[in-house]
């Protein structure tokens, strides 16, 4: 679909119906974080904010039963995990 001359573009598809998806900025402002969770594990995902065109980075990749959340403030990041 376009709008106003811009085309959208699919940035991420999680095929694992398990896992749910969501997305925010970090607290820093600098990267878009791509959530993926399900009941016992999670991972995260970047986009630089001032380059949206490059690709997603996954932070660390899943392990089943880890779950992690994840933020960047001040030029850290910040990790809250169960492991």
């Amino acid at each position: 679909m376009e709008k106003w001359g811009v085309e959208d573009k699919k940035v991420y598809q999680e095929n694992d119906d398990r896992f749910y998806l969501s997305m925010t900025k970090s607290s820093s402002k600098a990267y878009i974080l791509l959530a993926t969770s399900s009941t016992e594990t999670s991972e995260y995902r970047l986009l630089d904010a001032n380059n949206p065109a490059e690709s997603l980075k996954i932070f660390s990749p899943r392990q089943t039963g880890r779950e992690y959340d994840l933020d960047h403030f001040r030029e850290k990041f910040y990790i809250r995990s169960n492991h």
